[in-house]
C-alpha cells in the first residue's frame, strides 16, 4: 500500500475519531446517570446485590454487569469530566475500527477508505458514553485473535484473559463467545484444530467469564435480555433496524449485500457464517447492528478488491470504476448530513433545571418519571428513588409484597392506560410526577420540527410521548397540581402534599 493511501486511512480514522467524540460530547446516553452512581455506589458499599436506586423493585437480585466500567467512569468522570469520557469511549471506538483493517492485505486496504468511511457514519449514530463501545472493541480484537490460524495459535492465552475482562466491563461477552465457538469450529474442520483442543479452547474462553461478582449470572442477565421480546419492540436501541432512519446505515447494508452476494463463493464458510449470523442479528436489533459492521468491514473491503480486479479486464473498466466510487462518494456524503442535522439540531431532553428544584425539596412520598430520566434522576438526586431506569426493562420476578413483579410492565400500563393511575399511583406511594413538556413553539416552526426529531430519534420514542401527554392530562383531572414548569419539564403534585420552598431562591 502506497504512502498516500496510508496517510488516507489514518487522516480518516483521526477524523472518525473526532466525529466520535463530539457526538458523545453533545448526546448524552440515558444510562449515564445510573453508570456513574453505580461507580459511586460500588466504590463506597461495594457490589451491590439488590437494587439500590428503585423503590419499585428494591429486593429485586440486581446483577451489575458493567460494574467495573461503572467504577472505572466513577473515578474518572470527578477529573476529567463528561468530555473527557466522550473522548476516551470515541478512542475505544476508533480503536475498534483499526483491527479490521488489519485483517486485510495491504494490497485491499488501498480499497478501504469508502467501506471504513460509511463505516464511520453509520457508527456515529450509536456512539457515545456508553458500555456498549467497550463491546465493539473487544468483539473487534476477538475477530482479529481468532479469524487467522497462527495467531490464534500465538494468542492462544490471551483469548480467555480478554473474555475475563470483557464480563466484568460489559455483558456483550455472549457475542464474542458465539465468535469463538465459530471459529474453533470452523478450525476443527480444516483440520488445524483437534477435537480435545476445540473444547479445551471454548470452555476455557467460558469458564472466564465467571470469574466475576456474580459468577455465571451474568450469562442469565444478557439472555433474558436477548430473549424478551417486549424488550425488542419498546425499547429504541433494542427495536429492529427497519425502524430507524439512518440512511447512511442502509446504504452500507446495500453495498456490502451487493458485493458479499457477488463474491460468496470465493469466501470461507467461517466468513460465510460470521457475517449472515451478525446481520440477521443486526438487522433483529439495532443493538447489534455496529457488531455487524465492524465483523462485516473486511469482508467487504475484500470483495470491493476484487470488484476491482474483475472490472480492470473490462476496456473502460478501471475508469468507470473510479466515476462509479466517486459518484457513490459523494451521494453517502450528502446521506451524512443526516448525523449533522441531528447534532446541530439536539437539545439536551434531560430536566436540569427540575433536578435542581427536586433536590431543594423535602417530601414525603415517591417521584414517577419516564424511562429515559431514570438514570439522569438517579445520577442527579441521589437521595430520591425512581420508578423505572434503563436496568430495569427485563426484570421480572415473584416480589415480595409491596414491591413490583415486573416495574417496566406497570410503567407501560400506567402510559397506556389512564385508568390504572389512582391505583399505581396508591401503591407506590408516588406523591409528584416529572414528565417532560411539549413544545408548540418547536412544533409549528420548520426548525423546531427538525429539533424534535433530532430529539426523538436519539431517545424519546413517538409513542411514548404520546403515553406522557395522556399521564399529564390524568393527573390535571385527579386534582394534581402543577407546581414546576419550565422549557423541559413539567412537575404535577397531589394537593395534600404541597408542602415546598420557594422556588425563587433558585
Amino acid at each position: 500500500m502506497t504512502r498516500h493511501f496510508l496517510f488516507a486511512l489514518v487522516a480518516l480514522l483521526l477524523g472518525a475519531f473526532i466525529l466520535f467524540w463530539i457526538r458523545g460530547s453533545i448526546i448524552m446516553d440515558p444510562d449515564f446517570g445510573w453508570h456513574l452512581r453505580m461507580g459511586d455506589v460500588i466504590r463506597t458499599s461495594g457490589i451491590p446485590y439488590t437494587d439500590p436506586f428503585s423503590y419499585t423493585m428494591p429486593s429485586y437480585p440486581v446483577i451489575s454487569h458493567e460494574w467495573l466500567t461503572d467504577v472505572v467512569m466513577s473515578l474518572l468522570f470527578p477529573h476529567i469530566g463528561y468530555g473527557g469520557l466522550a473522548g476516551i469511549f470515541a478512542a475505544i471506538a476508533t480503536t475498534g475500527l483499526v483491527f479490521p483493517l488489519l485483517l486485510v492485505t495491504a494490497r485491499e486496504r488501498r480499497f478501504a477508505f469508502l467501506p471504513l468511511f460509511i463505516a464511520i457514519m453509520t457508527l456515529v449514530n450509536f456512539v457515545g458514553v456508553r458500555p456498549q463501545v467497550l463491546t465493539w472493541f473487544f468483539f473487534s480484537l476477538i475477530l482479529y485473535l481468532v479469524t487467522d490460524y497462527r495467531r490464534l495459535q500465538r494468542f492462544f492465552w490471551l483469548v480467555p484473559l480478554l473474555f475475563a475482562l470483557w464480563a466484568n466491563m460489559h455483558a456483550g461477552f455472549v457475542v464474542g463467545s458465539i465468535v469463538v465457538l465459530l471459529a474453533a469450529v470452523y478450525w476443527y474442520i480444516q483440520k488445524r484444530l483437534s477435537l480435545r483442543s476445540l473444547l479445551l479452547f471454548v470452555s476455557v474462553c467460558v469458564l472466564a467469564t465467571g470469574v466475576t461478582p456474580y459468577g455465571f449470572r451474568m450469562w442469565f442477565e444478557m439472555l433474558q435480555s436477548m430473549s424478551d421480546a417486549n424488550l425488542h419492540w419498546t425499547i429504541q436501541e433494542w427495536r429492529p433496524m427497519i425502524a430507524h432512519p439512518y440512511v447512511v446505515a442502509w446504504a452500507y447494508v446495500l453495498v456490502s449485500f451487493l458485493l458479499v452476494l457477488r463474491f460468496w463463493k470465493r469466501l470461507s464458510l467461517f466468513t460465510l457464517l460470521l457475517y449472515g449470523s451478525f446481520c440477521i442479528a443486526g438487522l433483529l436489533s439495532m443493538r447489534h447492528f455496529p457488531l455487524w459492521v465492524v465483523s462485516s468491514l473486511p469482508i467487504t473491503i475484500t470483495a470491493l478488491q476484487w470488484l476491482f480486479q474483475e472490472v480492470s479486464v473490462i476496456p473502460e473498466g478501471k475508469r468507470r470504476f473510479m466515476q462509479g466510487f466517486g459518484v457513490f462518494f459523494g451521494i453517502v456524503c450528502l446521506l451524512s448530513l443526516q448525523s449533522a442535522v441531528t447534532l446541530f439540531f439536539y437539545r439536551d431532553p434531560y430536566p436540569e433545571k427540575a433536578a435542581l428544584y427536586l433536590s431543594l425539596q423535602s417530601q414525603e412520598g415517591n417521584i414517577f418519571s419516564i424511562y429515559d430520566w431514570g438514570g439522569y434522576l438517579i445520577w442527579k438526586n441521589p437521595t430520591q428513588k425512581v420508578f423505572i431506569d434503563g436496568r430495569m426493562p427485563s426484570w421480572k420476578w415473584q416480589a415480595p409484597r409491596g414491591e413490583s413483579n415486573y416495574a417496566f410492565g406497570e410503567y407501560q400500563q400506567l402510559l397506556r392506560n389512564p385508568d390504572s393511575f389512582e391505583s399505581i399511583v396508591t401503591q407506590y406511594n408516588i406523591r409528584m410526577l416529572v414528565l417532560p413538556v411539549g413544545d408548540s413553539t418547536l412544533e409549528t416552526a420548520p426548525l423546531g420540527q427538525l429539533s424534535i426529531w433530532a430529539n426523538q430519534t436519539a431517545h424519546l420514542p413517538l409513542e411514548e410521548s404520546i403515553g406522557v401527554a395522556w399521564l399529564a392530562k390524568k393527573a390535571e383531572q385527579e386534582g394534581w397540581q402543577k407546581v414546576y414548569e419550565d422549557e423541559k419539564t413539567v412537575i404535577y403534585q397531589k394537593p395534600s402534599e404541597r408542602k415546598f420552598k420557594d422556588f425563587a431562591a433558585i
